[in-house]
């Protein structure tokens, strides 16, 4: 027996809100990190937070337009 016996399609790749609050939870860590390392003038903390934060965003943008395409608004 296999999950997708057990689950629904729409549960085999969930994401809810609970993803979308940790990509928002993401960006904002990269936003800090960015400030931090601008802060401490260390590239390396400003990179990670670059890195931390085009990755949130990119995620988060990903979620809504799912959304918007599952309930065919877009």
């Amino acid at each position: 027996m296999r999950l997708r016996d057990l689950l629904r399609p729409r549960q085999i790749a969930y994401l809810g809100p609970r993803t979308l609050a940790a990509m928002l939870a993401l960006l904002g860590l990269g936003i800090a990190f960015y400030l931090v390392g601008g802060w401490m003038s260390d590239r390396t903390v400003k990179g990670v937070g670059v890195l931390f934060a085009f990755i949130g965003l990119v995620w988060t943008v990903a979620l809504f337009l799912r959304w918007l395409m599952l309930r065919k608004i877009g």
